[in-house]
């Protein structure tokens, strides 16, 4: 799979700030991607400087992080520690814009949304409250990123108890269609060869996908509430 850049221009609009895009990075030893970020000027390139300035990579090769004593430092140890296996075997970690010229809410969106496509390595798919209580539905997924929350309007120490609420992201997508649909990066990640092996590949569109989640996590939703005696219909549901 080519590395080459691909990034996709939102229209420009002088009433609005749009210097904010969408990256990606890729595991160049076999073309995964390993993470969706959203941000503005050098953010694309943290990642790998904040590891650079916690290992001294560039001085003393390391073997494990555990070899670096400060850990309260680490963002993301999983992600710090993957590119470490990755430079250890000669790999390098590819920083690729995938959608600029964005404003700030529109690539809040975006990045969102291209993690739930691809997947983290564990999910949340749904939150809802029955009863007066909150149920989190959650299910492993065989997706790749290693980012700890699901993007958008979160926040890290929120992790734990984070879900996907796909109403909204339904309804984000319908704000930013134009970008997304028929965009090189969306052709891309739907192509039967690509490592990520997005979701989006067995649908016609975005829509029917997210439609089709949606209507998955709702049935298991009432088999939940079957299963625990909850009536089928409740408050609030």
């Amino acid at each position: 799979m080519s590395l080459q850049l691909s990034i996709f221009n939102a229209n420009k609009d002088k009433n609005f700030n749009n210097d904010y895009y969408v990256y990606i990075l890729i595991n160049s030893l076999n073309n995964e991607i390993i993470y969706v970020g959203k941000g503005k000027g050098n953010r694309i390139n943290q990642h790998i400087l904040e590891f650079y300035e916690i290992t001294n990579y560039q001085h003393s090769k390391i073997s494990s992080l555990r070899e670096v004593r400060d850990k309260r430092k680490f963002s993301n140890y999983k992600k710090l520690s993957l590119f470490l296996k990755i430079l250890n075997k000669g790999g390098e970690i590819v920083s690729r814009k995938i959608y600029a010229n964005l404003s700030e809410e529109d690539s809040f969106k975006i990045e969102q949304l291209i993690i739930y496509f691809l997947k983290r390595r564990i999910d949340y798919l749904y939150s809802q409250e029955i009863n007066g209580s909150t149920y989190n539905f959650k299910k492993k997924w065989i997706g790749k990123l290693l980012n700890k929350s699901v993007g958008g309007y979160t926040e890290g120490e929120r992790v734990k108890t984070e879900c996907v609420d796909l109403d909204l992201l339904l309804k984000n997508y319908y704000s930013v269609k134009q970008i997304l649909d028929g965009s090189p990066f969306i052709k891309e990640i739907t192509t039967k060869n690509h490592p990520n092996n997005a979701g989006l590949i067995n649908y016609n569109s975005i829509n029917e996908y997210l439609v089709h989640q949606i209507k998955i996590i709702k049935r298991e939703i009432e088999n939940y509430k079957k299963r625990k005696g909850i009536p089928a219909k409740c408050s609030n549901v």
